[in-house]
């Protein structure tokens, strides 16, 4: 024979040995040991007495198993199920038992026989209505035979039936509570509902201003020639499903994702429009990018008189929080006015408000970008335990005009993809009464209230200044706030946040600016920041986490 054809024949014997060898290996991974779980979660269960309950396992991971339930030592069933009959009052442990080829394992579960046995309601803590529209809410209710119900709105009785059919035109938030009773008792719940405005889908790009919901200006972004600038809208009630169709100066492009990428060939001013399409709805929104000199053109090199220190704050747009406290009647430029306060070394420290509040900042030179190194510090007053993590933004100023009114760019940090929400919108409610709470609600579908807080004596917790319902955008951080020892704990991330108890100190790299679709920027110098409060979250008696911001340096020239 051949050599070669016996080597083709040797390669498909170990080949085809191979194969089995394979499946065999999956087999065995995939069989762990054997598990079980109740149909209650607590491993509790509750009957009246003279009344019966089913106990019921759900087996998994076991190879031929064999089951068992015993009471007082006696096997009673030998089914995944057993119907526990309650003869007198008191607690029962039952013990279900597995013994299959591949292990054994044994849980005990808990029966409580009572005199008495009051309905069980499962309620959810808070729902988000659209003004005007029905939604119907209902009750997870055991031991329902023979319950009556009663659902109370603000205080009045207003349905005594199961379900409940709520519409309301009004823009706030309602107590809802549910009221379940039978022969032994009555058992309430409530829940907090918001009614938000009915809005149609739409797209908006985020230029790192807030924006009225009336506003519905033209946003301006900017590209250096021979750079690349990717564009994305933020989406309001548009899912993930939607196709994209983007056009630049009317003519359409081959992109129909949510994401374009940018490169414009020569210098002026582009105008970009993006639609998104999805079961027959449509919702559109429109840009201008301007294509300015190279990178590095205006850029504004530090001398020996030039600043460690910011030196200009150029933005004080805080959300609402319990140290905002802008009256009816204030203007922007009062803001702008308290945010340039932190000019001031004495100043403590500046608050940002809830999610989205930002201070813009700049230096009086271009801060560079020195790759592997830090070159920013941002200083907040976070210490063990109280973080209220910020976003950091940069900018150059491509078009040399000393204002920032470029393009931002995020600084990204150690949070996981599970731990961010992208391209989040946040629309705050104007209150109808001065010292009220300040609703809120998101784009994926949330609602909720930054709380009006009894320790602060102060009147306006929304920023009067602005005299309508307004938009933060942005990238949201989950929370990290608990309960350890009987304390809230703010928890922190790990690094690339500021007012943030991590590692880096408070400093921060330029080389982690990112792109809105998460790629490098790739920046060589920045000259504007901005910092924005990333999450979303409220600590009981401590209200609202919101950024605290201090103070700002270039590294390079702090460390000289």
């Amino acid at each position: 024979m051949r050599k070669d054809v016996l080597l083709k024949l040797v390669l498909l014997v170990m080949l085809f040995i191979g194969m089995f060898t394979a499946c065999d290996d999956d087999e065995k991974v995939k069989v762990g040991n054997p598990d079980v779980a109740f149909n209650t979660e607590t491993g509790e269960y509750r009957v009246k007495v003279g009344k019966e309950v089913l106990l019921q396992a759900t087996v998994s991971d076991a190879m031929n198993p064999l089951c068992s339930w015993k009471l007082n030592g006696k096997i009673v069933s030998t089914d995944t199920t057993y119907l526990f009959r309650g003869e007198q009052v008191g607690d029962y442990f039952v013990n279900f038992k597995i013994d299959a080829e591949n292990g054994s394992i044994e849980k005990q579960v808990k029966v409580s026989v009572l005199d008495k046995l009051p309905p069980e309601v499962t309620l959810d803590d808070a729902a988000v209505v659209m003004s005007g529209r029905d939604r119907s809410f209902g009750a997870e209710v055991s031991n329902p035979e023979g319950a009556t119900y009663m659902w109370v709105l603000n205080g009045e009785i207003v349905c005594q039936d199961s379900l409940f059919v709520f519409n309301r035109e009004d823009v706030r938030m309602y107590d809802l509570s549910l009221v379940v009773k039978n022969e032994d008792g009555a058992t309430a719940k409530s829940m907090t509902v918001t009614v938000v405005p009915l809005a149609p889908p739409k797209l908006i790009f985020n230029d790192g201003r807030y924006r009225t919901v009336s506003d519905n200006r033209i946003t301006n972004f900017s590209v250096p020639l021979g750079r690349e600038l990717v564009l994305s809208p933020y989406p309001i009630d548009i899912t993930e499903k939607a196709v994209y169709e983007w056009q630049v100066d009317g003519v359409k492009q081959s992109e129909t994702t949510s994401y374009f990428k940018f490169a414009p060939t020569a210098q002026g001013r582009y105008y970009i429009t993006v639609t998104a399409t999805e079961g027959g709805q449509t919702a559109s929104t429109e840009t201008y990018v301007e294509c300015v000199d190279p990178e590095g053109t205006h850029r504004n090199w530090p001398t020996d008189g030039s600043s460690a220190r910011f030196t200009e704050v150029f933005e004080y747009i805080p959300a609402p929080g319990q140290f905002v406290n802008f009256p009816v009647g204030s203007t922007e430029a009062d803001a702008l006015a308290k945010g340039k306060t932190i000019l001031d070394p004495s100043t403590p420290y500046l608050s940002l408000g809830a999610y989205g509040g930002y201070v813009v900042i700049g230096f009086d030179h271009s801060v560079e970008n020195v790759p592997g190194e830090y070159d920013l510090i941002l200083e907040g007053n976070a210490f063990a335990g109280s973080s209220e993590p910020g976003i950091v933004w940069v900018m150059q100023d491509e078009n040399g005009n000393g204002l920032p009114d470029d393009t931002w760019y995020e600084l990204k940090g150690s949070a996981s993809a599970e731990e961010m929400s992208r391209k989040y919108v946040i629309t705050y409610y104007r209150p109808t009464q001065e010292r009220g709470n300040s609703i809120w609600s998101d784009n994926y579908g949330n609602a909720g209230s930054v709380d009006v807080n009894g320790y602060h004596g102060q009147t306006f917790f929304f920023p009067m200044f602005i005299e309508e319902d307004f938009m933060h955008f942005g990238t949201r951080l989950a929370s990290k706030v608990e309960i350890r020892g009987g304390l809230w704990y703010n928890g922190e991330y790990d690094w690339g946040y500021v007012d943030n108890y991590g590692t880096d100190k408070s400093c921060f790299k330029i080389d982690n600016a990112i792109q809105v679709d998460g790629t490098p920027a790739n920046l060589k110098y920045i000259d504007f920041v901005m910092i924005q409060t990333s999450v979303n979250q409220k600590a009981g008696v401590l209200g609202e986490s919101s950024t605290e911001f201090l103070d700002g340096y270039d590294y390079h020239l702090k460390n000289k």
